[in-house]
């Protein structure tokens, strides 16, 4: 990876960067409301279970989505690059021709142009389906809202810092997207930056982490010590989650532990709460 790229991935993977991260705490303060009712206090254990199982979850439904989108952006850009070299022929040729006494028409230019913008518009639709796709696949309306809430503040945020983003003609996926979901955006961003599908996809799962944490330690149930100690660990686990869910079709996408998922789906009648989903 080039340095221009690493900086771009460490930017957009810095918790400085303005995507409401840690107003969201992916169904973790919903878990430790719950369990507080019977026990208490949560057992490092349990607190460790919560988490892979949170982890687990999204990465069996959200790396799908985050490898077919990072595709069409790359794809996408791909083609771009292959016409753009064949404009400047075609620029080259009748600058020749020009120069000999002859003149040529325009109109294979304009083809390409033409074929050009079809490519953005095919691009553009087909990030509009994995959204609405995303859509139908969120099980709770927690889910959904924290997923849409990050994908819009991703996407304004990275268009703002990056103009390379504008040039590649993504200011209309704020337009076309109907919901704007973070895993969608996530991996159209990080490939109209450049950055490869492993990388797109690391970071994801980093991001994931960080916030779960970032959620238990100001939930009080982890110190900030023990939170980057188990960070750590939970490396190895995410690596694992990777491996298992990179290769997924977006058909293949769902989560697989519901018991969670219902809990977060409780967090709007918790009676006092300190993130916003």
């Amino acid at each position: 990876m080039d340095q221009k790229k690493l900086f771009a991935l460490l930017q957009l993977t810095d918790s400085a960067f303005p995507i409401g991260g840690f107003s969201h705490s992916l169904g973790l303060e919903a878990y430790a409301q719950q369990y507080a009712v019977s026990r208490k206090k949560m057992d490092p254990e349990v607190l460790l279970h919560a988490l892979i199982c949170i982890i687990e979850n999204s990465g069996s439904l959200s790396l799908p989505f985050v490898r077919a989108a990072h595709n069409v952006v790359t794809v996408r850009n791909s083609t771009k690059c292959d016409q753009h070299q064949n404009v400047l022929g075609e620029l080259q040729a009748q600058v020749k021709h020009e120069s000999n006494g002859q003149s040529t028409g325009s109109s294979e230019i304009g083809n390409e142009t033409k074929a050009r913008d079809d490519v953005l518009s095919v691009s553009i639709q087909s990030l509009v389906q994995l959204d609405k796709l995303y859509e139908a696949c969120s099980s709770n309306h927690i889910a959904r809202r924290s997923s849409t809430r990050q994908g819009r503040s991703l996407l304004e945020a990275s268009l703002h810092t990056f103009p390379s983003l504008e040039r590649q003609g993504m200011t209309g996926i704020s337009t076309e997207l109907p919901h704007c979901h973070h895993a969608v955006l996530h991996g159209a961003i990080m490939g109209g930056l450049g950055l490869g599908l492993e990388d797109t996809i690391s970071s994801f799962v980093f991001g994931i982490v960080r916030t779960l944490v970032a959620t238990a330690v100001r939930l009080d149930v982890l110190g900030a010590m023990e939170g980057q100690k188990l960070q750590w660990k939970l490396q190895e686990i995410c690596a694992d989650v990777i491996e298992r869910n990179k290769a997924k079709t977006v058909e293949q996408a769902g989560i697989k532990f519901p018991v969670v998922d219902i809990l977060q789906n409780t967090h709007d009648t918790l009676f006092a709460k300190l993130f916003y989903s």
